[in-house]
Protein backbone atom coordinates (compact mmCIF):
# COMPACT_ATOMS: atom_id res chain seq x y z
CA UNK A 1 0.00 0.00 0.00
CA UNK A 2 2.82 2.41 0.87
CA UNK A 3 4.71 1.74 -2.38
CA UNK A 4 1.49 2.26 -4.36
CA UNK A 5 0.81 5.59 -2.66
CA UNK A 6 4.32 6.90 -3.20
CA UNK A 7 4.65 5.80 -6.82
CA UNK A 8 1.21 6.75 -8.12
CA UNK A 9 -0.32 9.80 -6.49
CA UNK A 10 2.11 11.34 -4.04
CA UNK A 11 5.04 12.01 -6.33
CA UNK A 12 6.52 15.21 -4.89
CA UNK A 13 9.20 15.54 -7.57
CA UNK A 14 6.85 16.38 -10.45
CA UNK A 15 6.49 20.08 -9.81
CA UNK A 16 7.13 22.70 -7.19
CA UNK A 17 3.76 24.39 -7.74
CA UNK A 18 1.17 24.19 -4.99
CA UNK A 19 -1.70 23.79 -7.44
CA UNK A 20 -0.60 21.15 -9.96
CA UNK A 21 -3.30 18.70 -8.83
CA UNK A 22 -6.72 19.19 -7.23
CA UNK A 23 -6.82 18.20 -3.56
CA UNK A 24 -10.25 18.02 -1.90
CA UNK A 25 -8.97 17.65 1.66
CA UNK A 26 -12.22 18.76 3.29
CA UNK A 27 -14.33 16.27 1.32
CA UNK A 28 -11.87 13.44 2.08
CA UNK A 29 -12.05 14.12 5.81
CA UNK A 30 -15.84 14.28 5.80
CA UNK A 31 -15.99 10.93 3.99
CA UNK A 32 -13.60 9.45 6.55
CA UNK A 33 -15.72 10.77 9.42
CA UNK A 34 -18.86 9.34 7.81
CA UNK A 35 -17.22 5.92 7.46
CA UNK A 36 -16.47 6.03 11.19
CA UNK A 37 -20.02 7.03 12.02
CA UNK A 38 -19.05 10.56 13.03
CA UNK A 39 -21.84 12.42 11.28
CA UNK A 40 -24.93 14.30 12.39
CA UNK A 41 -28.31 14.40 10.63
CA UNK A 42 -30.30 17.59 11.02
CA UNK A 43 -33.88 16.31 11.10
CA UNK A 44 -35.32 19.83 11.51
CA UNK A 45 -33.73 20.92 8.24
CA UNK A 46 -35.20 17.86 6.55
CA UNK A 47 -38.70 18.57 7.87
CA UNK A 48 -38.54 22.16 6.62
CA UNK A 49 -37.90 21.00 3.07
CA UNK A 50 -40.77 22.24 0.91
CA UNK A 51 -40.32 19.85 -2.03
CA UNK A 52 -41.94 16.54 -1.00
CA UNK A 53 -40.20 14.59 -3.77
CA UNK A 54 -36.80 15.94 -2.72
CA UNK A 55 -37.63 15.19 0.92
CA UNK A 56 -38.45 11.56 0.13
CA UNK A 57 -35.26 11.27 -1.91
CA UNK A 58 -33.15 12.59 0.96
CA UNK A 59 -34.86 10.25 3.43
CA UNK A 60 -34.06 7.27 1.22
CA UNK A 61 -30.44 8.43 0.95
CA UNK A 62 -30.18 8.65 4.75
CA UNK A 63 -31.41 5.07 5.06
CA UNK A 64 -28.54 3.94 2.85
CA UNK A 65 -25.86 5.82 4.79
CA UNK A 66 -22.92 3.55 5.64
CA UNK A 67 -23.21 2.46 9.26
CA UNK A 68 -20.04 1.70 11.16
CA UNK A 69 -19.73 -1.04 13.79
CA UNK A 70 -20.97 -0.18 17.26
CA UNK A 71 -17.48 -0.27 18.81
CA UNK A 72 -16.40 2.55 16.49
CA UNK A 73 -19.32 4.73 17.55
CA UNK A 74 -18.54 4.29 21.24
CA UNK A 75 -14.77 4.80 21.03
CA UNK A 76 -14.20 6.79 17.87
CA UNK A 77 -11.34 5.95 15.55
CA UNK A 78 -8.31 7.37 13.72
CA UNK A 79 -7.88 9.07 10.36
CA UNK A 80 -4.41 9.31 8.78
CA UNK A 81 -4.10 11.81 5.93
CA UNK A 82 -1.19 11.78 3.46
CA UNK A 83 -0.94 14.81 1.21
CA UNK A 84 1.63 16.48 -1.01
CA UNK A 85 0.11 19.96 -0.97
CA UNK A 86 -2.60 22.25 0.42
CA UNK A 87 -6.33 21.83 -0.26
CA UNK A 88 -7.19 23.43 -3.61
CA UNK A 89 -10.82 22.48 -4.28
CA UNK A 90 -13.93 21.81 -2.23
CA UNK A 91 -14.73 23.12 1.25
CA UNK A 92 -11.79 24.65 3.09
CA UNK A 93 -9.75 25.11 -0.09
CA UNK A 94 -7.14 27.81 -0.52
CA UNK A 95 -8.06 29.51 -3.77
CA UNK A 96 -5.30 30.40 -6.21
CA UNK A 97 -4.75 33.64 -8.09
CA UNK A 98 -7.08 35.84 -6.06
CA UNK A 99 -6.63 39.45 -5.10
CA UNK A 100 -4.55 40.29 -2.07
CA UNK A 101 -7.49 41.76 -0.14
CA UNK A 102 -9.44 38.52 -0.63
CA UNK A 103 -6.69 36.20 0.59
CA UNK A 104 -7.23 36.87 4.31
CA UNK A 105 -10.98 36.34 3.93
CA UNK A 106 -10.37 33.06 2.09
CA UNK A 107 -7.95 31.82 4.77
CA UNK A 108 -10.36 32.83 7.54
CA UNK A 109 -13.16 30.85 5.91
CA UNK A 110 -10.87 27.82 5.62
CA UNK A 111 -9.87 28.11 9.29
CA UNK A 112 -13.53 28.29 10.36
CA UNK A 113 -14.40 25.24 8.25
CA UNK A 114 -11.52 23.08 9.46
CA UNK A 115 -12.16 24.17 13.07
CA UNK A 116 -15.76 22.99 12.71
CA UNK A 117 -14.65 19.65 11.24
CA UNK A 118 -12.04 19.22 13.99
CA UNK A 119 -14.61 19.88 16.72
CA UNK A 120 -16.98 17.35 15.14
CA UNK A 121 -14.21 14.74 15.05
CA UNK A 122 -13.37 15.53 18.68
CA UNK A 123 -17.03 15.12 19.66
CA UNK A 124 -16.99 11.58 18.24
CA UNK A 125 -13.48 10.95 19.68
CA UNK A 126 -11.86 10.58 16.25
CA UNK A 127 -8.14 11.42 16.10
CA UNK A 128 -6.70 12.91 12.89
CA UNK A 129 -3.01 12.68 11.94
CA UNK A 130 -1.65 14.57 8.93
CA UNK A 131 1.52 13.64 7.03
CA UNK A 132 2.72 16.35 4.62
CA UNK A 133 5.37 15.38 2.08
CA UNK A 134 7.24 17.77 -0.19
CA UNK A 135 8.53 21.32 -0.25
CA UNK A 136 5.27 23.06 -1.07
CA UNK A 137 3.42 25.48 1.16
CA UNK A 138 0.93 23.49 3.24
CA UNK A 139 -0.48 26.40 5.31
CA UNK A 140 0.25 24.66 8.60
CA UNK A 141 -1.45 27.37 10.73
CA UNK A 142 -4.65 26.58 8.84
CA UNK A 143 -4.30 22.81 9.22
CA UNK A 144 -3.53 23.12 12.94
CA UNK A 145 -7.14 24.24 13.47
CA UNK A 146 -8.18 20.81 12.16
CA UNK A 147 -5.61 18.69 14.00
CA UNK A 148 -5.43 20.32 17.45
CA UNK A 149 -9.05 19.72 18.59
CA UNK A 150 -8.65 15.99 17.91
CA UNK A 151 -5.35 15.51 19.73
CA UNK A 152 -3.63 14.50 16.48
CA UNK A 153 -0.23 15.34 15.01
CA UNK A 154 1.15 17.09 11.93
CA UNK A 155 4.34 15.72 10.41
CA UNK A 156 6.35 17.60 7.76
CA UNK A 157 8.58 15.53 5.47
CA UNK A 158 10.93 16.73 2.74
CA UNK A 159 9.78 13.87 0.51
CA UNK A 160 7.51 10.85 0.78
CA UNK A 161 10.21 8.22 0.93
CA UNK A 162 8.60 4.78 1.23
CA UNK A 163 10.81 3.60 4.12
CA UNK A 164 10.36 6.76 6.20
CA UNK A 165 6.66 6.88 5.36
CA UNK A 166 6.26 3.27 6.51
CA UNK A 167 7.84 4.10 9.88
CA UNK A 168 5.64 7.18 10.35
CA UNK A 169 2.48 5.29 9.40
CA UNK A 170 3.37 2.55 11.85
CA UNK A 171 4.01 5.13 14.57
CA UNK A 172 0.73 6.92 13.86
CA UNK A 173 -1.26 3.70 13.83
CA UNK A 174 0.25 2.28 17.03
CA UNK A 175 0.49 5.56 18.96
CA UNK A 176 -1.27 5.10 22.27
CA UNK A 177 -4.10 7.62 22.45
CA UNK A 178 -6.69 7.80 25.21
CA UNK A 179 -10.17 9.25 24.97
CA UNK A 180 -12.60 11.26 27.09
CA UNK A 181 -9.79 13.00 28.99
CA UNK A 182 -10.42 15.75 31.54
CA UNK A 183 -8.47 17.31 34.37
CA UNK A 184 -9.20 19.66 37.23
CA UNK A 185 -7.03 21.91 39.38
CA UNK A 186 -7.70 22.70 43.02
CA UNK A 187 -5.64 25.30 44.87
CA UNK A 188 -5.54 27.06 48.19
CA UNK A 189 -7.62 30.17 48.58
CA UNK A 190 -6.05 33.33 47.18
CA UNK A 191 -4.64 31.66 44.03
CA UNK A 192 -6.28 31.61 40.61
CA UNK A 193 -5.30 29.98 37.33
CA UNK A 194 -4.76 32.75 34.77
CA UNK A 195 -3.80 30.71 31.70
CA UNK A 196 -3.46 27.09 30.58
CA UNK A 197 -1.28 26.39 27.54
CA UNK A 198 -1.80 23.01 25.92
CA UNK A 199 -4.35 20.82 24.10
CA UNK A 200 -7.36 21.53 26.35
CA UNK A 201 -10.45 23.68 26.58
CA UNK A 202 -12.37 24.89 29.63
CA UNK A 203 -15.51 23.06 30.70
CA UNK A 204 -18.70 25.06 30.40
CA UNK A 205 -19.88 23.60 33.71
CA UNK A 206 -16.93 23.66 36.17
CA UNK A 207 -18.90 21.62 38.71
CA UNK A 208 -18.14 18.53 36.63
CA UNK A 209 -14.56 18.83 37.82
CA UNK A 210 -15.67 18.34 41.42
CA UNK A 211 -15.95 14.60 40.74
CA UNK A 212 -12.18 14.38 40.55
CA UNK A 213 -11.83 15.51 44.16
CA UNK A 214 -14.40 13.41 45.98
CA UNK A 215 -11.67 11.39 47.69
CA UNK A 216 -9.24 14.30 48.03
CA UNK A 217 -7.64 15.15 51.36
CA UNK A 218 -7.44 18.80 50.33
CA UNK A 219 -11.16 19.00 49.65
CA UNK A 220 -12.53 21.42 52.21
CA UNK A 221 -13.05 25.04 53.20
CA UNK A 222 -9.43 26.05 52.64
CA UNK A 223 -9.32 25.00 48.96
CA UNK A 224 -11.24 25.93 45.85
CA UNK A 225 -11.69 24.53 42.35
CA UNK A 226 -9.51 26.75 40.15
CA UNK A 227 -10.58 25.29 36.79
CA UNK A 228 -11.79 22.16 35.02
CA UNK A 229 -10.79 21.34 31.43
CA UNK A 230 -11.43 18.78 28.72
CA UNK A 231 -8.30 17.39 27.05
CA UNK A 232 -8.23 17.16 23.26
CA UNK A 233 -6.05 14.06 23.49
CA UNK A 234 -4.60 11.76 26.14
CA UNK A 235 -1.31 10.77 24.56
CA UNK A 236 1.79 9.75 26.48
CA UNK A 237 3.51 13.04 25.70
CA UNK A 238 0.53 15.28 26.51
CA UNK A 239 1.70 18.24 28.62
CA UNK A 240 0.09 21.41 29.96
CA UNK A 241 1.62 24.66 31.13
CA UNK A 242 -0.30 26.32 33.97
CA UNK A 243 0.17 29.96 34.95
CA UNK A 244 -1.24 31.17 38.28
CA UNK A 245 -1.86 34.58 39.85
CA UNK A 246 -2.17 35.74 43.44
CA UNK A 247 -5.57 37.35 44.00
CA UNK A 248 -5.25 37.67 47.78
CA UNK A 249 -2.63 37.58 50.51
CA UNK A 250 -1.49 34.12 51.59
CA UNK A 251 -2.03 33.79 55.33
CA UNK A 252 -0.84 30.22 55.85
CA UNK A 253 2.77 29.05 55.63
CA UNK A 254 2.06 26.57 52.84
CA UNK A 255 0.16 26.57 49.55
CA UNK A 256 -1.60 23.44 48.27
CA UNK A 257 -1.98 22.37 44.64
CA UNK A 258 -3.80 19.26 43.46
CA UNK A 259 -4.27 18.03 39.91
CA UNK A 260 -6.75 15.26 39.06
CA UNK A 261 -6.82 13.63 35.61
CA UNK A 262 -9.45 11.28 34.18
CA UNK A 263 -9.18 9.48 30.81
CA UNK A 264 -10.08 6.23 29.06
CA UNK A 265 -7.08 4.34 27.70
CA UNK A 266 -6.88 2.30 24.50
CA UNK A 267 -8.03 -0.80 26.43
CA UNK A 268 -11.32 0.95 27.34
CA UNK A 269 -10.28 1.23 30.99
CA UNK A 270 -11.14 4.35 32.97
CA UNK A 271 -7.97 5.76 34.55
CA UNK A 272 -7.62 8.34 37.30
CA UNK A 273 -4.42 10.09 38.39
CA UNK A 274 -4.12 12.57 41.27
CA UNK A 275 -0.99 14.64 41.94
CA UNK A 276 -0.68 16.74 45.10
CA UNK A 277 1.99 19.32 45.87
CA UNK A 278 2.63 21.48 48.94
CA UNK A 279 4.77 24.58 48.41
CA UNK A 280 6.15 26.73 51.21
CA UNK A 281 5.17 30.40 51.21
CA UNK A 282 8.18 32.76 51.36
CA UNK A 283 8.25 36.34 52.65
CA UNK A 284 11.95 37.29 52.39
CA UNK A 285 13.74 38.30 49.15
CA UNK A 286 16.75 36.07 49.79
CA UNK A 287 14.65 32.91 50.19
CA UNK A 288 12.57 33.98 47.22
CA UNK A 289 15.62 34.21 44.96
CA UNK A 290 16.94 30.86 46.21
CA UNK A 291 13.62 29.11 45.54
CA UNK A 292 13.47 30.12 41.85
CA UNK A 293 13.93 27.34 39.30
CA UNK A 294 15.68 28.97 36.33
CA UNK A 295 14.63 26.45 33.67
CA UNK A 296 10.97 26.31 34.73
CA UNK A 297 10.68 30.10 34.95
CA UNK A 298 12.29 30.61 31.54
CA UNK A 299 10.03 28.01 29.91
CA UNK A 300 6.90 29.60 31.42
CA UNK A 301 7.89 33.03 30.12
CA UNK A 302 8.91 31.58 26.74
CA UNK A 303 5.65 29.72 26.18
CA UNK A 304 3.64 32.81 26.98
CA UNK A 305 5.68 34.83 24.47
CA UNK A 306 5.47 32.13 21.77
CA UNK A 307 1.71 31.85 22.25
CA UNK A 308 1.34 35.59 21.67
CA UNK A 309 3.61 35.33 18.62
CA UNK A 310 1.44 32.57 17.16
CA UNK A 311 -1.70 34.71 17.51
CA UNK A 312 0.01 37.37 15.37
CA UNK A 313 1.83 35.24 12.81
CA UNK A 314 2.70 38.13 10.50
CA UNK A 315 3.86 40.45 13.29
CA UNK A 316 6.30 39.35 16.01
CA UNK A 317 6.88 42.80 17.49
CA UNK A 318 4.39 42.17 20.31
CA UNK A 319 6.13 38.93 21.29
CA UNK A 320 9.55 40.61 21.28
CA UNK A 321 8.11 43.51 23.28
CA UNK A 322 6.73 41.05 25.86
CA UNK A 323 10.14 39.38 26.24
CA UNK A 324 11.82 42.76 26.73
CA UNK A 325 9.21 43.74 29.33
CA UNK A 326 9.78 40.49 31.24
CA UNK A 327 13.55 41.11 31.30
CA UNK A 328 13.00 44.69 32.47
CA UNK A 329 10.60 43.51 35.19
CA UNK A 330 13.08 40.90 36.44
CA UNK A 331 15.89 43.45 36.72
CA UNK A 332 13.68 46.01 38.45
CA UNK A 333 12.33 43.44 40.89
CA UNK A 334 15.69 42.01 41.95
CA UNK A 335 18.05 44.95 41.40
CA UNK A 336 16.05 48.18 41.52
CA UNK A 337 13.80 48.16 44.58
CA UNK A 338 15.60 45.39 46.42
CA UNK A 339 18.50 46.77 48.50
CA UNK A 340 19.94 43.30 49.02
CA UNK A 341 20.72 42.85 45.28
CA UNK A 342 21.19 46.50 44.31
CA UNK A 343 23.38 46.87 41.20
CA UNK A 344 23.98 43.10 41.27
CA UNK A 345 21.96 40.63 39.19
CA UNK A 346 21.61 37.30 41.02
CA UNK A 347 23.06 34.30 39.16
CA UNK A 348 19.67 32.62 38.74
CA UNK A 349 18.15 35.76 37.25
CA UNK A 350 21.13 36.02 34.90
CA UNK A 351 20.40 32.48 33.72
CA UNK A 352 16.73 33.32 33.01
CA UNK A 353 17.68 36.49 31.11
CA UNK A 354 20.23 34.54 29.06
CA UNK A 355 17.63 31.92 28.09
CA UNK A 356 15.15 34.65 27.11
CA UNK A 357 17.86 36.18 24.92
CA UNK A 358 18.27 32.83 23.15
CA UNK A 359 14.49 32.73 22.65
CA UNK A 360 14.48 36.26 21.24
CA UNK A 361 17.16 35.42 18.68
CA UNK A 362 16.02 31.88 17.89
CA UNK A 363 13.61 30.20 15.52
CA UNK A 364 10.53 30.19 17.78
CA UNK A 365 9.86 33.90 17.40
CA UNK A 366 10.47 33.65 13.67
CA UNK A 367 13.52 34.73 11.68
CA UNK A 368 13.01 36.27 8.26
CA UNK A 369 14.62 33.43 6.28
CA UNK A 370 12.45 30.66 7.76
CA UNK A 371 9.29 29.37 6.07
CA UNK A 372 5.96 30.11 7.75
CA UNK A 373 5.00 26.41 7.89
CA UNK A 374 8.21 25.51 9.73
CA UNK A 375 7.79 28.39 12.18
CA UNK A 376 4.21 27.46 13.15
CA UNK A 377 5.04 23.75 13.29
CA UNK A 378 7.90 24.42 15.71
CA UNK A 379 5.79 26.79 17.80
CA UNK A 380 2.98 24.25 18.25
CA UNK A 381 5.54 21.55 19.04
CA UNK A 382 7.07 23.79 21.72
CA UNK A 383 3.73 24.85 23.24
CA UNK A 384 2.57 21.23 23.65
CA UNK A 385 5.95 19.82 24.73
CA UNK A 386 6.82 18.64 28.24
CA UNK A 387 9.58 20.14 30.37
CA UNK A 388 12.54 18.23 28.95
CA UNK A 389 11.52 18.67 25.32
CA UNK A 390 10.73 22.36 25.86
CA UNK A 391 14.17 22.88 27.39
CA UNK A 392 15.87 21.24 24.40
CA UNK A 393 13.89 23.33 21.91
Amino acid sequence: IIDLLVSSKLNTEKSNSNYTEPRALGCAIEVGLALLGAFEIDENELENESDNELKQQRKSQMKNVIKSPSYMNCFGGKIIIITDGPPTIGPGAIRERIRLEEQESNKQQSVEYFTLIGERASKFTVSIDLICGGLRTFYVPLLQSLIQPTGGLILLMRELDSLILAKNLYFSNTRSCGKYGSFSIRTSQGISVSRIIGPAKLLQNPKIGEAAFQDSQLYGKNSSLACACVMNGSNIGTAFTILCDLVDDIVSKFVNFQFAVFFTNSSHQRVMRVISRIIQAIDTPLLWEESINCEVSAILLAKEAVLNARKNINDTHEAIKLIDQNVKHLIQTFCGKNQLFKNIIPPKIKRIIYMLFILRQGALIGPILQHGDDIDFLRCLFLNADFNDSLRI
